[in-house]
């Protein structure tokens, strides 16, 4: 444990910047509604795949490295799923609503700033593995939650799944591509991460909140069970490990925006989703301060 390193100056310099961004693009889709699926196009076709490629071919990548991240990010994914599920079918409500936003967070539009500003490039390197997963397992698995049918392989027309694993295939080569290519990249994937927050800030905006017992309870079994199973993920990995952070921080991420996208498809009350992810995002203005304490303090 370190006792000696300053913890308070850290945490603010990572967190405001996201809820401040994050605010005002809330309050700009307030005074100035606009459609926000055009960005989303932006980010999920153009930006954040150059982003991934870019981030994941500056520095070498060691093999243990990724089976460690996407391991305990599954295992994150699929225990805060198994401990959910129980208790939504105790407290009577319909797994298919709120079962996906329990276990699908946020891994692009808070996960990756939290991870740039917390622990630098090295973390948003291991975080756009994470979001790679995410998108994998939630389109995926999650659609098959929140439809009752077979998987749809959506993800496969996710340009960042192709991107990543050329990033890794190219990182392990050894082959550093020219900088006439990586130029107009980094420029591109530049754009990703305030992009990402701005748009979550204005998706937020068009939420109107009404019944809120069911989505508030969602909403801290997301970020309750999601803290438990990163504790113990922390520990086992040891906190000294940067991957140990980063899947600590990945696991309190409030629910996914994709969550609504795919309610609103399959018709599983995208009202009650919506109000889910408000809630779940309102709440980690106050729970990500705390674990990044956790974090830091290690």
């Amino acid at each position: 444990m370190r006792e000696d390193r300053p913890i308070l100056g850290p945490i603010v310099a990572t967190v405001f910047p996201v809820y401040f961004v994050a605010a005002l693009g809330f309050v700009y889709g307030r005074l100035r509604p606009i459609r926000t699926d055009l960005l989303a196009d932006l980010i999920v076709y153009i930006s954040s795949p150059c982003l991934a490629f870019v981030f994941l071919t500056q520095r070498p990548i060691r093999l243990e490295e990724v089976s460690i991240v996407v391991g305990s990010g599954l295992a994150v994914t699929l225990c805060v799923g198994a401990l959910a599920l129980p208790i939504l079918r105790l407290l009577k409500a319909p797994s298919t609503v709120f079962l996906p936003p329990v276990m699908f967070m946020n891994a692009g539009n808070m996960g990756m700033p939290f991870a740039l500003y917390a622990f630098g490039e090295a973390g948003l390197s291991r975080q756009v593995l994470l979001f790679v997963l995410g998108s994998f397992l939630h389109s995926s698995l999650g659609v098959y939650l929140v439809s009752r049918k077979q998987g749809t392989w959506e993800f496969l027309r996710l340009p960042i799944v192709y991107a990543t694993f050329l990033g890794v295939a190219v990182n392990f080569l050894g082959w550093r591509p020219p900088a006439t290519l990586m130029r107009p990249l980094e420029l591109l994937g530049g754009i990703t991460i305030p992009l990402m927050i701005l748009t979550l800030g204005l998706k937020l905006s068009t939420v109107r909140l009404r019944a809120v017992k069911l989505p508030l309870l969602a909403a801290s079994l997301r970020l309750g069970l999601g803290f438990l199973v990163g504790v113990v993920l922390f520990f086992l990995l040891g906190p000294e490990r940067l991957e140990s952070k980063v899947i600590l921080l990945y696991s309190v991420l409030p629910p996914a925006v994709a969550n609504f996208i795919y309610a609103e498809k399959f018709r599983q009350n995208a009202d009650q989703v919506a109000a889910t992810i408000m809630l779940g995002t309102l709440i980690s203005m106050l729970t990500s301060p705390l674990v990044l304490y956790l974090a830091y303090r290690f």
